[in-house]
């Protein structure tokens, strides 16, 4: 397998038409306009391993691969108007250790200010001002519902179970 710079044909305006206005945020805080773009209150948290830069064999604090430019651009855009931009990772989580902490969160900073021109925020915690999470493992979950959109097939597996008690649903394809 060979490495490969994060380039892809995918543009930000192309993942931003992709999204699903109730994809997004079911409370209207995301206003999507002609040209793809958001306008929101709060802050985006963007991950950083697999999200926003490459994966590394070596999950090491100083380790992180190289942008993925689709994810990059679009952090960019919305650096460009004004979002609160973050990154979310538990690279900083300081359970793992402050020592690691510190050198995660160093070099983070040192990647965003190379690939971003910025040093972003980061954190590991999600609050309630946070409207926005794009993260290659999340799945959108339907408020109040529990309708899945975006679905994997051991998502799938789990929703036709047999279930004592509970009614099981099927996650819902994205059209």
């Amino acid at each position: 397998m060979g490495i490969t710079d994060g380039r892809s044909s995918e543009s930000p305006q192309n993942l931003l038409r992709g999204m699903r206005k109730n994809q997004v945020d079911q409370r209207q805080r995301v206003e999507f306009t002609n040209g793809g773009g958001i306008g929101m209150r709060g802050w985006i948290a963007v991950d950083l391993d697999e999200t926003l830069a490459k994966s590394v064999k070596a999950q090491k604090a100083e380790g992180i691969g190289v942008p993925i430019h689709p994810v990059v651009q679009l952090v960019k855009v919305w650096l460009a108007r004004g979002e609160d931009v973050r990154i979310f990772t538990a690279r900083v989580n300081p359970k793992r250790g402050q020592v690691n902490a510190m050198r995660a969160r160093r070099a983070i900073e040192a990647w965003c200010k190379r690939h971003l021109r910025h040093v972003l925020p980061i954190t590991h915690e999600k609050d309630w001002d946070m409207t926005l999470l794009f993260d290659d493992i999340a799945r959108q979950v339907e408020r109040d519902t529990g309708r899945v959109f975006c679905c994997d097939s051991r998502e799938n597996r789990i929703a036709q179970e047999p279930r004592t008690g509970q009614s099981g649903g099927t996650c819902q394809e994205q059209g």
